[in-house]
């Protein structure tokens, strides 16, 4: 394209000799937000394009409010020589038992037991516990699940391994007694029935192992849960999208934990008896014995149960940290402050406009990261929550970025670790080159494969952009600083300015320039 250029007054038009100059280009009203991430207090992210897209400091949390949680009721089982016991009920919709972190639930889990009594309404797919540490699962795990076999419950010591599937065929309707124990210091027992490590007893009787396909099989165990770990959550996978989370429909009773396992004779005696409130390994005992309210008292002295109804939510004014920027050979000298994120529940989140709703034909997205070599795998950079656009730091220490959401990848680089690099996000529809990757000013991925436009949404920065998967929400780990959405794709001279300059030096360019001609 050639421009004519106009500087102080004068305008250069025609010559004999032509001379061409490549030199950086801003379009006017193309920034549509740009967040220097250099404040110091405050939980609004300012958007400094003057488009007022500012965003909002956010954290992931699991206190709940209760609305109309689980209800607690006398009718509850009634084992041999004990009379009838409390239950609490769930509705199988988005009803869950939650105890929040305590000292005494943070014992070495290289020996544990969790004894429970369980009423389940179908034969369906149900969650029974999952342990929670910060944004991901960690620890013991219990579901009831449905296959073309048979439905059966299943434990998982540790999520990372396999599990044990107990040979029994739950009845629905009817109150069952279960008690899982596990032991990592005894040996593989070679048997595949039963491993040794993991032993299932079902009203006091002992069962064997089932595999999900029906036969039997020996799952050593070779990893024990961590010891800290977390949060416990009955009736509801707590971290999954809506799809999965496989709510519980029906009632608990005298769920207990212990920091042991427990011998054959005191399973049965727990099937028989009840919980023992006096025995030395007992860690916690919940025996729904309040018949109503909100919150359930631990029996054994030691923590409490909040029963509630909803699911994560992201609150204001909690999150990622306003920072003096870390130091790093590749740090331009107008970066002096970040916003840092923890990489467990940080994150900030800019509301849809009417600017962001931009043609997605065509855009450039810039920002400076800063990896620290604990940061590595996969971790969710920016995007829109509809996936209208969605760029990751990959588990092969690449980054990628698809500008529909799907389809179309681009994927390529090595990532900087400890120490601060630039990466920008350039796409154009209509070009030869449909999408490219860039660190630090040069090409590092590209595709010429078409896609359609599409609108976004709102938009979140530190995790992958769907608030709703909390599955794998990809936790950022690190800091950021000078992140620009622009509604242009700007050439490589143009991102390397503003790499040497900063996005607010680069918008204030005076005049719209390309390559031009002086004839």
């Amino acid at each position: 394209m050639h421009k004519v250029l106009t500087t102080c007054g004068l305008t250069l038009g025609m010559f004999a000799a032509s001379a061409v100059f490549a030199v950086p280009t801003y379009i006017p009203g193309s920034l549509k937000a740009h967040y220097k991430l250099d404040q110091t207090s405050g939980t609004t992210v300012i958007d400094s394009s003057g488009n007022a897209n500012n965003g909002t400091l956010q954290e992931l949390t699991t206190q709940f409010p209760v609305v109309n949680g689980p209800v607690m009721n006398a009718n509850g089982p009634t084992p041999s020589a004990s009379t009838q016991r409390n239950a609490v009920e769930l509705d199988g919709s988005n009803d869950v038992l939650y105890v929040s972190s305590e000292t005494s639930l943070e014992f070495d889990k290289t020996r544990g037991s969790i004894s429970l009594w369980m009423n389940a309404d179908a034969n369906a797919r149900m969650s029974i516990l999952r342990c929670v540490n910060g944004g991901s699962y960690n620890g013991p795990s219990l579901e009831k699940t449905s296959s073309s076999i048979a439905s059966r419950v299943y434990f998982y010591p540790n999520l990372n391994e396999g599990y044990f599937m107990a040979e029994h065929a739950p009845v629905p309707g009817a109150w069952e007694h279960y008690v899982f124990t596990w032991d990592y210091t005894e040996a593989d027992s070679g048997d595949a029935a039963n491993p040794n490590r993991v032993k299932c007893y079902v009203n006091g009787v002992q069962t064997t192992n089932r595999t999900a396909s029906g036969g039997t099989g020996d799952t050593t165990f070779t990893t024990k849960p961590s010891d800290a770990v977390g949060d416990w959550v009955f009736g509801q996978r707590f971290l999954d999208s809506s799809s999965t989370q496989r709510p519980f429909d029906g009632e608990f009773a005298e769920i207990a934990i212990y920091d042991t396992d427990l011998s054959g004779a005191e399973a049965l005696s727990l099937y028989e008896n009840g919980v023992n409130t006096a025995h030395a390994n007992l860690v916690a005992f919940w025996d729904f014995s309040e018949g109503s309210g909100t919150t359930v008292g631990d029996d054994a002295g030691i923590a409490d149960m909040f029963t509630s109804e909803t699911t994560p939510t992201f609150p204001e004014g909690a999150g990622p940290t306003w920072v003096t920027a870390n130091a790093g050979a590749n740090k331009p000298a107008y970066i002096t402050k970040a916003l840092e994120f923890d990489g467990t529940d940080d994150c900030f989140t800019i509301p849809d406009s009417a600017s962001l709703d931009f043609d997605k034909a065509q855009g450039t997205i810039t920002g400076w990261f800063y990896f620290p070599a604990a940061g590595s795998g996969r971790r969710g950079l920016i995007g829109s929550q509809n996936s209208g656009f969605q760029s990751e730091s990959h588990s092969s220490d690449s980054i990628y970025f698809y500008p529909t959401g799907s389809g179309l990848l681009v994927l390529g680089g090595t990532r900087t670790y400890d120490d601060w690099m630039h990466v920008a996000f350039v796409w154009d529809n209509t070009a030869a080159t449909k999408a490219e990757l860039f660190f630090n000013g040069v090409s590092v991925a590209s595709t010429t494969t078409a896609f359609s436009a599409t609108t976004t949404n709102d938009w979140t920065v530190g995790r992958k952009a769907e608030l709703t998967d909390t599955t794998n929400p990809r936790w950022f780990l690190g800091q950021m600083a000078d992140i620009a959405i622009f509604d242009h794709p700007y050439l490589v001279e143009d991102i390397n300015y503003i790499i040497a300059n900063g996005v607010a030096v680069f918008q204030a360019l005076p005049v719209e320039l390309d390559v031009f001609t002086i004839d």
